[in-house]
């Protein structure tokens, strides 16, 4: 594996498969022994900051993402899986800014059908909020690459190793 560091960061709206595909990309890295770290950003800003998810919550996530980050590295880590959804660019420079390495991102999409029956009845919040994300299409253009998340995980997952070469 190359000495420069480097992070992807597996985005789209609730529903679109985002943790599920980390988590089965991070099984495919260490079953081939690859050095790695996943990190899921919704934990990193799961807090009620004042000021809501706006600036605030984005400032605090970007401060927690570099220290653990910084943290990975001193013990030798320069693969970075990152999971959670961004709602524009700006919030991608700013999680680039925070982990100072090259960042890719994977977009995730799926029709609103797949959504509403992966996210279940118990949580319609989600559920609006990515039809309001749809609709407004708020996600266009981000993404160094969009990939259609209706097939199987472990698809999916092969195809982003694959495209990020990072088992070679």
């Amino acid at each position: 594996m190359p000495d420069d560091p480097e992070a992807v960061l597996i985005t789209g709206v609730y529903g679109t498969g985002k943790t599920s595909v980390t988590e089965e990309i991070a099984a495919l890295l260490d079953e081939a022994d690859a050095p790695y770290a996943a990190i899921d950003l919704d934990w990193l800003i799961w807090a009620n900051v004042e000021g809501g998810h706006g600036q605030a919550a984005r400032a605090v996530l970007e401060q927690n993402l570099a220290a653990v980050i910084r943290n990975y590295q001193r013990v030798g880590l320069n693969r970075f899986l990152l999971a959670g959804y961004v709602d524009d660019a700006d919030a991608v420079s700013g999680i680039a800014g925070a982990i100072g390495m090259p960042l890719k991102v994977v977009r995730l999409v799926a029709p609103i059908e797949v959504i509403e029956q992966r996210i279940g009845d118990g949580r319609s919040e989600e559920v609006e909020v990515a039809r309001a994300a749809i609709a407004a299409s708020s996600q266009e253009g981000l993404g160094d690459v969009v990939i259609d998340s209706d097939r199987p995980v472990a698809d999916l997952a092969q195809e982003i190793l694959a495209w990020l070469d990072w088992l070679e």
